[in-house]
């Protein structure tokens, strides 16, 4: 008969451990709290990129009116008249990434929502026509659509959940 004995130097620390690392992963406040800055830098940096290239550019008539002020930009804007997609007034922008107007975060032990509540932000994450338009906007969505934010937020998780096995119990 094969017998085989293993022995844990240490079986308190082991279980401390393990059930540290179960209390950590019923409340993933803290891995939540930790992500925010990660994951609005990566807003960030969608937003300055236009998508990563791949927002559809402005129509026509849209630069147009901006170049020669008419309608909607006869008012000034902080990038003058030709200035990058969707950074007229910043104000969606900062509703996706600075606590303040529009701006909607949320953490509960298992879920963490981020978003605008700004009533044009939907239209242009989505597209479509704005009331009896004949003229719908593209799609240009303001949050990545690839693995990127889950990636980020995924990591913090792990980093949260595994952090006492990179503990020295005494």
């Amino acid at each position: 008969m094969l017998r085989i004995a293993i022995s844990l130097p240490d079986a308190t620390a082991l279980r401390w451990r393990v059930q540290e690392m179960r209390r950590r992963a019923k409340d993933l406040r803290e891995a939540f709290w930790r992500s925010e800055t990660p994951v609005r830098n990566a807003i960030l940096s969608w937003f300055s990129s236009e998508g990563r290239g791949g927002w559809v550019g402005l129509a026509r008539k849209t630069i147009m009116a901006r170049a020669n002020r008419w309608g909607y930009y006869r008012q000034g804007f902080r990038e003058g008249p030709v200035h990058r997609i969707l950074h007229a007034r910043h104000r969606l922008l900062r509703s996706l990434t600075e606590p303040g107007p529009g701006h909607v975060s949320g953490f509960t032990a298992r879920s963490w929502t981020l978003g605008s509540n700004i009533r044009y932000a939907a239209i242009h994450h989505r597209g479509g026509a704005i009331g009896m338009s004949r003229n719908p906007l593209p799609p240009r969505p303001l949050i990545p659509r690839d693995d990127t934010l889950s990636k980020i937020v995924a990591d913090q998780i792990k980093r949260y959940v595994m952090w006492p096995w990179r503990q020295r119990r005494a």
